[in-house]
């Protein structure tokens, strides 16, 4: 799904995730190099959002998601069931579970509107 994150961040959201510009077959050089990108970029983050469509299975998003627990980066999951998300959605920094990319977007909107009053 990385084409959904970069039409995004063409439209001024910032992502910091290197590896939407890498996600085509072969593309990473270094596996060892992106595992370690995927959680500094996390540690980096306001937030992050996990994405999986309806029969997918997710990989390499868990090692972003213990990353944002090990960080206190709150978590909001896109389409994730279980078993998949396990104990994870018990944590206190899984905030949301939304409808969509554009349902995260709103909720995040929401929330940081609500503390800057």
């Amino acid at each position: 799904h990385a084409h959904k994150w970069r039409e995004l961040r063409e439209k001024g959201l910032s992502i910091n995730s290197t590896w939407i510009d890498e996600a085509g077959a072969g593309e990473s050089d270094d596996l060892c190099d992106l595992a370690i990108r995927c959680i500094e970029e996390v540690k980096e983050a306001d937030i992050l959002i996990l994405y999986c469509e309806p029969g997918e299975t997710l990989k390499g998003a868990w090692i972003e998601v213990g990353a944002a627990l090990a960080s206190d980066i709150p978590i909001i999951a896109i389409g994730v069931q279980e078993p998949q998300r396990s104990v994870f959605c018990h944590h206190p920094c899984w905030r949301f579970d939304a409808l969509s990319v554009q349902h995260a977007l709103d909720l995040l909107a929401l929330e940081y509107v609500g503390e800057a009053k």
